[in-house]
């Protein structure tokens, strides 16, 4: 798994926002994420550019965009780059207070039926690059070998079966998984296994195992995995 990503442009992130925020869907997430967070003003806007690399399919380009509710409410809107059509919308926020608090995705895809996953809370979530401090994403971050994400709570994350050439059969890596993340990704080797390499249904059992964990990464490995061209 290989992945390259940098800031987009303030004037990128303008445009973009003013797109994404009167698409239908969008709308229809906002007031979802409107009956648990009390809010109506954007607190803040992130975009990203990513460059998802595959060794035996075309690169894939994607800009995704992260609107903040609050530090615990947010709508993702993603396309691929140079193209008008929206792929996916997605309404992450908290839920509940204390022992009883979770988070919540509410996503559409490509159009599709909405889709609701139930998560155990974890802070981290939010920062979905896993860079632990938004001031430390440089203009070209790379990701390939064992993988290395942050939580700020907790620290660095040192992954032993994530990333390209990475893991029990890899030159890098291997041993018990971290958790539950790396878990995913053992799993998706040893599909390969027994599968081949490169196989696409392992590849999109690793996005699914991936956006089911709030371990940090998880959204870079379920983007990789599920933006791959399997036709």
């Amino acid at each position: 798994m290989k992945v390259k990503m940098n800031r987009m442009s303030k004037d990128r992130i303008e445009r973009f926002t003013k797109e994404a925020i009167h698409l239908k869907e969008t709308k229809r997430l906002i007031n979802q994420l409107q009956s648990e967070h009390q809010t109506d003003d954007i607190f803040e806007v992130k975009g990203y550019n990513l460059t998802l690399l595959y060794e035996n399919k075309g690169n894939v380009d994607i800009e995704a965009l992260f609107i903040y509710f609050d530090k615990e409410s947010v709508i993702e809107v993603s396309k691929k780059r140079n193209t008008s059509s929206i792929e996916k919308v997605a309404a992450h926020f908290s839920s509940g207070h204390g022992s009883h608090k979770m988070i919540k995705r509410l996503e559409i895809r490509n159009g599709e039926d909405l889709k609701q996953i139930e998560l155990p809370y974890k802070e981290s979530y939010f920062d979905f690059f896993g860079t632990g401090n938004e001031n430390q994403i440089t203009s070209q971050e790379w990701w390939e070998g064992c993988l290395v994400f942050g939580d700020p709570g907790s620290g660095f994350y040192y992954y032993r079966h994530c990333g390209a050439d990475c893991g029990d059969n890899g030159s890098v890596g291997g041993g018990t998984p971290i958790n539950d993340l790396d878990n995913c990704c053992r799993a998706h080797d040893r599909c390969y296994a027994v599968f081949g390499y490169d196989d696409c249904g392992c590849d999109q059992e690793l996005g699914q195992c991936a956006e089911t964990t709030t371990d940090p990464g998880w959204y870079m490995v379920g983007a990789w995995a599920y933006e791959k061209d399997c036709v």
